[in-house]
């Protein structure tokens, strides 16, 4: 083979080693012009020191690999797509997905490591090798894990249906931040273990890693505090996406819960952006959590009014309220003996928490106070000062300003 006489040949006309010369006196770094040698060399030594059998073996060996794959995956892929139609699980679609998802630049890398066994290759080469095939594993782990937390996800979200039989509007809408953590941690975790396999020493890393940690989460635990923020609204549900809630002077519907906001509309139609920490250390107002609503007013009636008209005032309101379809009478009393009136408080609940049918009914009871207090010539007592005088001859009159 001529490559061998080549090296033959160099061998015998290079000159003899000179002896070591001190460092600062070694010869400079090889040209740049050179490396394509070193490199042809480098392969013309892995030719050398390997026998045509051994390179057969070795392909052989990349071959079967990828065609035992290949084979087994359809057989499973064939036998689960069958199973799948049977049943009602969403386990065996999970492992469809995750064999499909085997690249074959994976397969590839793993059949040549395993090829290169046969072979008698350099050190470097072989550490080369190993530091690649682990680096591609790990990369096609983290792609097919997404395959997993998705179904995970959406596992969870299935199981929280409401009584509706929609799924959870907060959980749905909070996807996005449950994968984004989930893939940060296991992207972590993933090239910890990458680095072990590649026998780097990971404590030094990981208490780096520790402190660096901790100045990050000093300058940024605003960040960290809303993302954490919005796993716990999540989670503890104090309010959900669709939900009418009051946060100080705003009241609006949740239109989405964010990484780091939640986003409010507005009664007036504006969108309100909150952040997740500001919301939880809030006095937040649920109107959405509401079974039933409570009205309370108060009556102000004439001192003209005869007190058996005005013992009379109770159970015409109690009439009045309980003649609207939904509502549930609580209770009417004369509270005080005011300035220029006398008060009587009422209450009642309106059996629906819809702000809407709230104020319909609320409607409704004003207009039929109004007019049975019209026609029960009871009237309404509105601020006024009265003034008395007499004559010369003892009779009072009074004025009313």
């Amino acid at each position: 083979m001529p490559l061998p006489s080549i090296h033959l040949v160099l061998a015998q006309t290079a000159p003899a080693a000179a002896p070591a010369a001190p460092a600062a006196a070694q010869a400079p770094a090889t040209p740049v012009a050179d490396r394509p040698l070193d490199i042809i060399a480098e392969l013309a030594g892995i030719v050398q020191n390997n026998t045509l059998h051994a390179f057969i073996v070795a392909g052989s060996i990349v071959f079967a690999t990828m065609a035992i794959f290949w084979l087994v995956r359809q057989v499973l892929l064939i036998r689960l797509r069958r199973a799948s139609r049977k049943t009602t699980t969403s386990i065996d679609d999970l492992v469809v997905a995750v064999l499909s998802d085997i690249r074959f630049w994976c397969v590839l890398a793993v059949g040549i490591t395993l090829g290169a066994q046969a072979l008698n290759l350099p050190d470097g080469l072989s550490r080369l090798l190993r530091v690649a095939v682990v680096i591609i594993v790990g990369v096609q782990l983290l792609l097919t894990s997404r395959l997993v937390i998705d179904a995970v996800i959406t596992r969870i979200i299935e199981k929280r249906r409401g009584s509706d039989g929609r799924p959870d509007p907060s959980l749905a809408s909070g996807v996005g931040i449950i994968r984004f953590v989930s893939m940060l941690v296991l992207g972590v975790l993933l090239v910890l273990l990458v680095l072990a396999n590649l026998g780097i020493e990971i404590t030094p890393l990981l208490t780096g890693l520790g402190i660096g940690g901790i100045a990050i989460a000093l300058a940024a635990q605003r960040i960290l505090g809303d993302l954490f923020g919005s796993l716990t609204i999540l989670f503890d549900k104090p309010f959900q996406v669709g939900d009418v809630i009051k946060v100080g002077e705003f009241v609006g519907s949740v239109e989405k819960i964010g990484v780091k906001t939640t986003r409010v509309r507005s009664v007036n139609g504006e969108m309100l952006v909150m952040t997740n920490t500001d919301l939880l250390e809030s006095r937040l107002q649920n109107f959405q959590q509401m079974s039933e609503r409570r009205v309370a007013g108060v009556l102000d009636l004439t001192y003209e009014t005869s007190p058996a008209k005005l013992a009379r005032v109770p159970a015409l309101v109690q009439a009045i309220v309980e003649s609207q379809q939904g509502t549930r009478f609580d209770r009417c009393h004369c509270r005080a003996l005011a300035s220029y009136s006398v008060q009587f408080e009422y209450s009642y609940f309106v059996c629906n928490a819809d702000f809407m049918t709230h104020v319909r009914i609320q409607h409704a009871i004003n207009l039929a106070l109004l007019e049975t207090f019209a026609r029960e010539q009871i009237e309404f007592a509105y601020p006024t000062s009265v003034q008395f005088y007499r004559n010369h001859a003892g009779e009072g009159t009074h004025l009313t300003q």
